[in-house]
């Protein structure tokens, strides 16, 4: 049995879907999949060829926040792994969080370097080796973290009502109750860099950079002042 789940929020996302199920599906160790979608779109047609992916459908447009959170509530393995439509995996990489959690049990979610490229599918341009330390510097954590599920248990789900930033404020959370991070010093993702493509409109990441500013400091804010 799988150990880990990985969740997307597929909203926006028709041309590179199959490729984030597909890169999944060929992980040395498959993760179990649920897949949150509004019913009848593109999306939802192409999620239905995959028999592997629990599919959740819902009537609207949510915050990836309220979609990753529905998708949670389905989640059944030890881990979670937090899996964007526009980022792939190296084929190890679900393996390699999930071995490294195990052997540390002191640590509640692992995050890795990863590599950057321009273009979807594309050759690496750049890298990202993220650092360590502090979250109020900075959000360090990486695209596609594997941690303990557990901890939404203990400290609760995403902010529903953040649209960009409600990872980090997570993270926060976590950084805030003592929660130890794990840093996989291997490339084992790749990130799209999305920042120079016209395709940016459905990136909120970069088309709402104020936004991704203000909710950063809001959340830095918050758990500061706790």
């Amino acid at each position: 049995m799988t150990r880990c789940t990985s969740i997307i929020s597929a909203y926006f996302c028709e041309d590179w879907l199959q490729g984030r199920v597909t890169n999944l599906l060929e992980q040395s160790e498959v993760p179990a999949i649920v897949a949150v979608c509004q019913k009848g779109s593109k999306e939802d047609e192409i999620l239905a060829k995959f028999p592997e992916v629990i599919r959740i459908n819902t009537p609207d447009v949510p915050t990836v926040y309220k979609a990753w959170n529905l998708a949670l509530r389905c989640v059944q393995t030890e881990f979670v792994n937090i899996a964007n439509s526009d980022d792939r995996l190296d084929v190890n990489a679900i393996k390699e969080m999930v071995d490294e959690l195990e052997k540390d049990k002191a640590c509640g979610l692992a995050y890795s370097d990863c590599h950057v490229c321009s273009e979807l599918n594309g050759e690496p341009v750049a890298s990202f080796e993220w650092g360590e330390g502090d979250l109020f510097d900075g959000c360090f954590i990486g695209p596609s973290p594997v941690y303990r599920t557990e901890l939404h248990k203990l400290y609760g789900e995403y902010p529903e009502e953040y649209v960009v930033a409600g990872d980090y404020y997570f993270w926060l959370n976590l950084q805030y109750n003592g929660v130890k991070f794990l840093h996989i010093k291997k490339k084992l993702c790749t990130f799209w860099d999305r920042s120079g493509n016209p395709s940016v409109v459905n990136n909120l990441e970069y088309a709402q950079s104020n936004r991704t500013i203000f909710e950063s400091a809001k959340a830095r804010e918050f758990w500061r002042n706790k």
